[in-house]
């Protein structure tokens, strides 16, 4: 899937995920990430929000390679939605690493929302990802 969706075949890729899936194949996370991935580089954040209600639809578990929407939220200037997909993210049971903490509190200072980026700062710095912030600074 990732091999066609580099050469940008992402509609053969989507449809080979599925085909999997009819086949008797369960999708697994990975999957959808790397599709999301796909459709995050080329701009199109909404298909990839769409492939995170899929896959809530089927039951899977994101995990924290799928939520690379949160990346590319934040990219596009809408980190408020990015910090509740972080939310949604934690709800699941998916640990945020610190790189996801990151994004969110980058894209929410740049959004000029410092109270919510200063909480989720906070969150983090109280999760065991303490260590990993100060060695990226």
């Amino acid at each position: 899937m990732e091999d066609l969706c580099s050469v940008e075949k992402y509609e053969e890729a989507k449809k080979l995920m599925f085909d999997m899936a009819y086949h008797g194949s369960k999708a697994q996370p990975v999957n959808f990430g790397v599709l999301m991935n796909d459709l995050g580089k080329r701009g199109k954040v909404e298909e990839a929000k769409a492939l995170l209600h899929e896959m809530k639809k089927r039951r899977l578990k994101p995990d924290v390679v799928t939520y690379i929407l949160i990346n590319y939220l934040c990219k596009e200037g809408k980190a408020m939605e990015a910090y509740k997909v972080l939310l949604e993210m934690q709800i699941r049971g998916c640990v945020p690493n610190a790189a996801t903490y990151r994004m969110v509190v980058d894209g929410l200072c740049q959004i000029g929302d410092f109270e919510v980026g200063l909480s989720v700062l906070n969150a983090m710095l109280s999760s065991r990802h303490l260590i990993v912030w100060l060695l990226a600074c």
